[in-house]
């Protein structure tokens, strides 16, 4: 289906949209579209098939909808009309049809309040095909309702389709003709026809496909397939439709190149003879025009005004042949615009500055051929303004300076203040235009002041004449009353902040001053009992000199090297201690919760199982009647989906996905594979829709023999993260599911920012998550809450799919109390032993020594184990810099697709902590192996109306979507943009991929495109079922460890997977070489397969299966890129390695060949989390030391290397800065 389509030049248009989202909260107006689906479709005569008539209210909600179809009652016949499933409750006109007269009524009625939606089911029609032709299915006419209570019609478009009805023929095995071969055969003039008995020609064409397009090759080809028994094939080139064919070719050809063909519309018109006589004439138009446009002329209107900032342009001119399709314009260097033909006789360009540029535009043809012509323009300045001199060129830091000039009476001014960073004052000029700004500077320094006129057009003037002043910082007097009363602020916020200390460190004050005696006295004795200590050891009689021990005061001795020797010794054990006392006994409960949840869905499959209650609906074939059992059973036992397959692992129904099916599960998961095998497996791992998934599976059998395989379990999304929360997890904790392809992707966190701020902190290059990194931080400040942090990661058959994150809440000042008494106790206990059991002391009453020695300690290490904690933590806040963490997929990015069966693959965004407004996907495919049938938008992240464009080409194999989400935006961690229908055409493999032109934007203001990394997809269609494969078909070949033959994988292990041939033998070859045939060298007659490889490189898997009578099917081949070395460590280049504090830094980062390497780089500053940011990047600095910067730089494969270099922060230069420079030193040393 193709639904809006608005044409338009990406590399501006888009960026404008996010900016007019970011501004307006509005949705663009709406229309809604009567359609058929499918749109198009190809079917055997005599067959039948069935089509929807379906309605897209464009976020309109409406109550009625009325219409009428025609067809052509010759070629088609309505068996049925059914109306299961429609949005309709009252019908005012009854389905009906008419055979004879071709045509099919309906008109219906939605209760309030109405409908909204994309796809709305009205009526399907099933028909029969009756002659072999193309036919068409159309709208006659038809009206679509508003629910605004006046009826308003919001029907704006009406699609109807187009069908292939072919004869059943079978072909004939032989070699087709080649153009070489068809050009052999003799051609002869046919005057007599004979009766109509042969089948009817097929033709198709690779240089000219669509027949309605036009192209400029003039050397179209023609191929077709001989119907059985041809003995002669009669052609004729002409300008009409169905011309009789008079050219004949015996021996008969199926290819026709035709050279050097005139300009305009043509009819290849063609026919097959047999012994039953000749078959009806099948015309096939094609559009040629090798001629570009007539030469044409630019024309500016406005030359009587050449300051207009929007000049008129004329420029028009025709094509004789297809017409024009559209011009395009480039002014100077910027890119390419396109503008539509009507607008070319009087055009308004974009806003322009003052200068002389190049104007450049072309004149397409609908067949691509252009004619160029260029027009040199000048825009004129307005008058400038006049800036008078500042009248007090040298002032402070703070004070008011008065800038001012004269302009145009009223006129709008625009003063830039040049300094870092720059000021942009707007002011008007008044009746007899005197105008002046008031400015405060905010640092010292020479400032530099230009002034723009600007006037009702937005035309600009060039730059006024050019003023400056300077700034200083003061008298020396203000400056240290300045340094004073900062440091006075300091302290009193170091009071207010650090209460318990100022406290603890004044009761020690207070209580040195009353025992400032018993101290000394106190000291004297330890004094002399080492000193005795000594002499003894050594053997020193009273005259040996001591004078070493007499020049320390040894209390100060003992303290300083006791407190500091425990606190490197004990603090990080304890600190290690705390955290197991505080986490583990719950991680072994939680642990334990995971083996209990898939206990539990262990036991509902084998309850499900063992009942029966499947086995009815899976021999008959009832998906309906399956997919009500799954649904009604998942309810009932609270799980989150039940999935049923076929014997040979196909997909049948899905609970809590009815509209997904036909993948298959035995060849695409290692689990799959052990189920098919008759094993049962019960494990997390990831899901079909949901990244992370506790799931159980076994085959179904009855009387031994397999029927099918069910498959159950839970979604790890975010209502199951709350479940887990309120069932296992004490108050104030939180729990995280993540996986290390997508990163978050549920968590019972309710606040929107929170959520929001912790997704970008789980991107793929995160400590918190990255695969290659075995640690991560200890805890995490969230809303001024501190948690400790613990994972649990999930085992898998083959590495993790993921793991949970569990948050408990902690207490920094319990803790701190806790140990810092611990240390209080063990030194008091130290010294109760040595004064009362060693008598080192003779005064043992000296209580108040102890208490003062006891306090001085637990102060100490209260104030230093609660900023230490405080440091290892890490802060959930927005990175200071701008960093682009969004990426887009398919959904699934790798499956097995039954031929047979329509597939829905979802578009889906990971917005990676960004706030995204605007999508824009482009993708690339095969028209011969995929034909996109719909594009559906019902689950769509985007607002329903802002949907710009939405396109199908299944001639060029393209698919176009841009949508736009309404301000604020779009923060969820993930979001579907839209399902493509996907309707396989051919066996083998098949891509989607990503184009140029995909962005995602965000929602700034300024259209900044935040994509990181685009993943593209790849399918194996197949006929095949897994335990009956056939010799004659080409058998699929599935990767469980490298599934997506167009991505990279640094695993050397490598798992492959194939249907089973009964009896068969598989010849198989892996090497560098495509296209190579294995031979019987190497063989097995299993179906899987692991190979373990050496080098990095591209391999091909080829295989090729023999049966027991000898015979070789077709070579299947399957793609595998391995890179498992690290890339080169990126270069970091910084516009300067000293700064001061407040200024900022350029970054550059080169990052080797962006092919084999990710075009963005992980960045850190000091022992933060890595956050992906482009490759030129600024970064404002505010803390005084020295920082490291590391740069990390990912290849498509997910191995890494890293780079670091060191900043130096400093303060300003004058006496003010050095002096809070050497205090922030400081206080960077006591933190």
């Amino acid at each position: 289906m193709e639904g809006l389509k608005i044409k338009f030049k990406k590399q501006w248009a888009i960026p404008a949209i996010s900016l007019l989202l970011f501004l307006f909260p509005f949705s663009l107006a709406r229309a809604a579209t009567l359609f058929i689906s499918p749109g198009s479709g190809t079917y055997n005569n005599g067959s039948n098939f069935s089509v929807s008539i379906r309605i897209n209210s464009a976020g309109v909600s409406i109550n009625a909808a009325v219409g009428i179809l025609k067809f052509n009652p010759a070629e088609l016949a309505v068996t049925s009309l059914t109306r299961t499933g429609s949005i309709f409750s009252l019908w005012v006109q009854e389905p009906d049809f008419s055979n004879a007269l071709g045509t099919i009524n309906f008109g219906g009625i939605v209760f309030n309040p109405g409908y909204t939606g994309t796809s709305g089911n009205i009526l399907t029609i099933n028909f029969k095909a009756k002659a072999v032709a193309t036919t068409q299915v159309s709208f006659s006419s038809g009206a679509v309702l508003a629910n605004d209570g006046q009826g308003t019609n919001v029907l704006s478009s009406l699609a109807g389709g187009a069908y292939v009805l072919r004869a059943i023929s079978v072909l004939p095995k032989v070699t087709p003709v080649s153009p070489q071969a068809s050009s052999q055969a003799t051609p002869k003039i046919v005057t007599t026809p004979a009766p109509v008995s042969a089948e009817q020609l097929i033709i198709t064409s690779s240089t000219h496909p669509d027949q309605l397009k036009w192209y400029s090759n003039n050397n179209p080809i023609f191929k077709w397939d001989l119907p059985v028994d041809t003995g002669e094939v009669i052609l004729v080139l002409s300008r009409r439709n169905n011309s009789p064919p008079i050219i004949s070719y015996d021996p008969p050809i199926s290819e026709k190149v035709l050279d050097d063909v005139g300009e305009g519309e043509f009819y290849f018109n063609a026919r097959a003879k047999t012994p039953a006589g000749l078959g009806p004439v099948t015309s096939f138009k094609f559009n040629v025009d090798t001629q570009k446009p007539a030469d044409f002329k630019i024309t500016r209107l406005d030359v009587a005004d050449l300051t207009n900032p929007q000049p008129r342009l004329a420029f028009d001119t025709s094509d004789g042949t297809s017409g024009i399709d559209r011009y395009e314009m480039k002014i100077g260097e910027s890119d390419w615009l396109k503008i539509e033909p009507g607008l070319a006789g009087l055009y308004k360009m974009p806003l322009q500055l003052p200068g002389v540029r190049k104007i450049i535009i072309r004149a397409f043809d609908k067949a691509g051929n252009y004619s160029e012509s260029d027009y040199q323009m000048e825009i004129q300045s307005i008058e400038p303004v006049i800036l008078n001199q500042i009248e007090k060129p040298q002032v402070k830091i703070g004070e008011t300076i008065t800038i001012n000039g004269k302009a145009k009476p009223n006129q709008k001014v625009r003063v830039a203040i040049r300094v870092n960073p720059e000021y942009i004052l707007e002011t008007h000029a008044d009746a007899n235009g005197y105008w002046q700004v008031e400015f405060k500077p905010e640092r010292g320094g020479r400032h530099e002041v230009t002034a723009q006129a600007v006037d009702d057009r937005s035309a600009i003037s060039i730059d006024s004449n050019r003023v400056s002043f300077r700034v200083k910082s003061g008298s020396f007097t203000e400056l240290i009353f300045d340094f004073l009363t900062k440091i006075f602020g300091g302290f009193i916020n170091f009071i207010k902040n650090e209460w318990l200390l100022v406290s603890s460190i004044l009761i020690i004050a207070l209580i040195f001053v009353a025992t400032k005696k018993e101290i000394l006295a106190t000291g004297h004795e330890v004094k002399s009992y080492l000193i005795k200590k000594y002499r003894k050891k050594k053997k020193l009689n009273k005259k040996s000199k001591t004078d070493w021990i007499h020049k320390k005061e040894m209390i100060e001795i003992l303290l300083s090297i006791l407190v500091f020797v425990i606190i490197m010794l004990f603090s990080n054990w304890l600190l290690g201690l705390w955290y197991s006392y505080s986490t583990d006994k719950q991680i072994i409960q939680l642990k334990t919760v995971f083996s209990e949840e898939l206990k539990y869905i262990s036991d509902q499959r084998e309850e499900i199982v063992s009942s029966g209650v499947l086995n009815d609906a899976l021999k008959a074939g009832d998906t309906l009647e399956l997919l009500s059992i799954v649904q009604a059973e998942a309810k009932e036992r609270e799980l989150s989906f039940i999935a049923v397959t076929d014997k040979d692992g196909f997909v049948l129904v899905r609970s809590h996905l009815p509209d997904q099916r036909g993948d298959n599960v035995f060849q695409t998961t290692i689990q799959g594979r052990r189920v098919a095998k008759g094993e049962t497996v019960t494990e997390i791992v990831r899901g079909v829709k949901n990244p992370l998934a506790a799931i159980s599976n076994s085959l179904i059998l009855e009387d031994d023999k397999v029927i099918g395989a069910i498959v159950l379990g839970n979604l790890f999304n975010n209502s199951y993260a709350v479940r887990f929360q309120d069932k296992y997890l004490k108050n104030g904790s939180h729990v995280i599911f993540y996986t290390p392809e997508e990163g978050l992707i549920s968590t019972s966190l309710k606040d929107k920012d929170t959520i929001f701020i912790l997704n970008s902190f789980f991107s793929v290059g995160s400590d918190l998550i990255a695969k290659q990194v075995p640690k991560f931080a200890k805890e995490l400040k969230i809303s001024e809450e501190y948690y400790i942090v613990s994972n649990i990661v999930f085992p898998g058959i083959e590495g993790s799919p993921g793991g949970t994150i569990i948050l408990f809440p902690t207490s920094h000042n319990f803790y701190s109390i806790v140990l810092a008494g611990f240390m209080a106790l063990a030194f008091l206990a130290i010294f109760i032993y040595l004064s009362f059991f060693l008598s080192v002391f003779h005064h043992r009453h000296r209580i108040p020594t102890i208490l003062i020695i006891t306090l001085t300690l637990f102060s100490v290490m209260y104030f230093i184990s609660y900023n230490k904690l405080d440091r290892i933590s890490i802060k959930l806040e927005r990175a200071p810099y701008s960093i682009y963490n969004s990426t887009i997929k398919f959904e699934p990015e790798a499956d097995i697709i039954n031929q047979f069966v329509e597939k829905n693959i979802a578009i889906k965004v990971l917005t990676g902590g960004e706030i995204i407004n605007v999508v824009s996907a482009v993708i690339k495919y095969d028209p011969s192996v995929f034909e996109i049938v719909d594009i559906l938008t019902a689950n769509s992240l985007c607002d329903p109306g802002l949907f710009l464009e939405k396109d199908i080409d299944n001639a060029a194999g393209t698919v176009t979507i841009v949508c736009g989400v309404p301000n604020p935006g779009f923060s969820e961690p993930s979001g579907t943009v839209a399902e493509l229908v996907v309707q396989p055409l051919t066996v083998g493999g098949a891509s989607l991929k990503f184009a140029e032109g995909t962005q995602v934007l965000a929602n700034d203001g300024l259209g900044t495109d935040v994509l990181r990394a685009a993943s593209d997809a790849f399918y194996s269609i197949t006929r095949q079922g897994l335990t009956n494969a056939s010799i004659n078909e080409i058998i699929p070949i599935f990767s469980p460890s490298h599934p997506n033959s167009n991505r990279w994988y640094h695993k050397k292990d490598i798992q492959l997977a194939w249907p089973l041939l009964e009896g068969g033998v598989y010849h198989y070859a892996l090497n560098q070489t495509p296209d190579f045939i294995p031979g019987k060298a190497v063989s097995t007659s299993d179906n899987f397969l692991n190979i373990s490889i050496d080098e990095d490189s591209i391999y091909y898997f080829r295989l090729q299966a023999e049966d027991t009578d000898g015979r070789l099917g077709p070579v299947s081949q399957f793609k595998i890129m391995i890179d498992s070395t690290p890339p080169a460590p990126p270069v970091i280049k910084a516009s300067s390695l000293s700064v001061k504090i407040g200024e900022t830094v350029r970054f550059k980062f080169s990052v080797g060949f962006e092919e084999i390497v990710q075009p963005v780089v992980y960045f850190k500053i000091d022992d933060g989390i890595f956050f992906p940011v482009a490759l030129e990047l600024l970064v404002p600095f505010f803390e005084s030391g020295k920082h490291k910067i590391t740069a990390r730089v990912f290849d498509l494969a997910g191995n890494f290397s890293d780079s670091s270099l060191e900043i130096q922060v400093t303060g300003g230069g004058g006496l003010k800065d050095k002096a809070l420079d050497i205090f922030g030193n400081f206080w960077n040393f006591y933190k």
